[in-house]
This record gives C-alpha cells, structure tokens and sequence, in this order.
C-alpha cells in the first residue's frame, strides 16, 4: 500500500518537473525576446532580480535539505534511545542492558532523560507505566505484558511504522524474547 502511495508521489512530482521545465524553456524564450526590447539599464535591472530570486531558491533549497537531514538524525536516536528502553524493560536482557548502559558511560538516569527529551508522550507514560510495575511486588503477569504491548505499539507509531502489527504478541516476542498470548489484547490510546 505504501509502495503505491509512493510511486504515484514520484510520477506526480516527476510530471511537475517536466512541466516546470517547459514552462522554464517558454519563458526563457519569452524573457531573452523581452530583453532584447528593453533599453540598457532596466535589462540590467531586471537580470540582477533574476539572479537575486535564483540565489534564493537556492538557499531554501539548501535549508530544507538541512532540515530533512537533522529529521533522519533525530529519528536514529530516537529510535537508539527506544532500543535501549526496551532493553531495560526485558527482564532477561536487564542486566546487559544496564552494562551496556555503562560501558558506554551512562545510567539508566540519563536514558531515561534523554528519553524525556526525545520521545512521544505516550511512550513516556506507558514506560514509567512499565517501570512502575516493575518496581511494585510482582513484575509479572497478564498487566506488564499489556504495558509491553502498549509500549511497542506507541514506540512503532512514533518512528513512523506503517501499521501495527496484525499479531502483537509476535512483534513483542521479538522484542522481549517471552510469549505473552495469554494477555489481553488491549492497546491503551489508540
């Protein structure tokens, strides 16, 4: 389906740039017989504000490749900083998620900052859920699968998945490494 969307995306855009072209090959005929007709100075006048609006568009050009590059950049470390979150919310890789965090030189603390500064505000909530649990008397059972469930979901969404899975026990197998069919299939926020 995306692919789809895609490839009519690129023949719009490609359709508009041919089009763009032949305007440009038109008008460029129109602007060199224009000035011809004109005297000296407002030729000069004219091919000057040529320039000046060429110059322009080439700087915008540039800012929005700028901008899409730091786009894909903050994306990655979102998406390194949600890794690692998971990391820590798997109760079998816990503890080389935390020596990870170390070797590298940060504590839980400082993910979990960096987490608050990058990440949606539902995976947020749905982590400190997950954490909290964690915490309390028993991390197990039917509500922490929920909450890892919830978690990958809002996780999947903010990098900009597709779709979410059609079987979200399969997607948090992969994830956390432990069957959890026998929780509810509930989603908080969707």
């Amino acid at each position: 389906m995306k692919f789809i969307g895609v490839t009519i995306g690129m023949t719009l855009v490609l359709a508009a740039l041919i089009a763009l072209a032949v305007g440009g090959y038109f008008a460029l005929g129109y602007v060199s017989e224009l000035l011809g007709i004109l005297d000296e100075q407002p030729r000069v006048i004219v091919l000057v504000a040529s320039g000046v609006v060429l110059i322009a568009a080439f700087m915008i050009a540039q800012a929005v490749t700028a901008r899409s590059k730091a786009s894909i950049s903050a994306q990655a470390e979102k998406a390194g900083i949600y890794f690692e979150i998971m990391g820590l919310c798997d109760e079998r890789e816990r503890s080389a998620a935390s020596e990870g965090l170390r070797a590298r030189g940060r504590t839980q603390a400082e993910l979990e900052r960096d987490l608050a500064l990058v990440g949606g505000g539902r995976v947020i909530s749905t982590y400190l859920k997950v954490r909290r649990l964690r915490e309390s008397e028993d991390p197990s059972g039917e509500n922490r699968a929920a909450l890892l469930r919830t978690l990958v979901t809002h996780m999947r969404r903010d990098l900009g998945a597709a779709g979410v899975a059609d079987n979200l026990d399969d997607v948090l197998e992969l994830v956390v490494g432990s069957s959890t069919a026998s929780a509810p299939d509930t989603v908080e926020g969707t």
